[in-house]
């Protein structure tokens, strides 16, 4: 294949693949550009979640996750209805698979809270990049933000 640059190539750790990805979401939240922010901010949590798993520890979906199976197990109820984890993932993860992929069987048009998607989506991934010892060099300002906008 042909280059198309003179750049060598690089060598990148994945922690910092997504650290740089969470710092763009960041970036993209703060400039209202929030559809491209819950893209970045996916895909570093989704690299985050397969770094904590290879080390042997859960993201923080899957614990949210665990303690729906918990509560389930202790009260008997049906805490979150009849959802499977398949199904819970599916479902937190639908507008941003959305936004990914078009099957062809789907509607052509998304419906869905596009600062909620882009927040969470963020606060997930900063969850996730926490319990790696990875955190965003723009997270005090996003955090400064948030309080300002969301809680004032």
């Amino acid at each position: 294949m042909g280059r198309y640059s003179e750049e060598d190539n690089s060598e990148i750790g994945k922690a910092t693949l997504a650290k740089i990805q969470l710092e763009d979401a960041i970036d993209l939240f703060l400039t209202g550009k929030r559809i491209s922010a819950i893209t970045l901010a996916g895909a570093a949590d989704g690299i985050f979640a397969g770094l904590l798993k290879q080390q042997g520890d859960d993201s923080a979906a899957k614990e949210v996750w665990n303690s729906i199976v918990d509560i389930r197990k202790s009260t008997g109820l049906k805490y979150a209805g009849e959802r499977t984890e398949k199904d819970a993932f599916n479902e937190w993860n639908n507008s941003r698979n959305r936004l990914k992929h078009h099957d062809g069987k789907e509607d052509t048009t998304l419906l869905f809270n596009v600062f909620d998607e882009a927040f969470l989506s963020i606060q997930r991934a900063n969850m996730d990049g926490d319990r790696l010892g990875v955190v965003a060099k723009n997270r005090q300002k996003y955090e400064k933000w948030i309080i300002e906008n969301m809680c004032m």
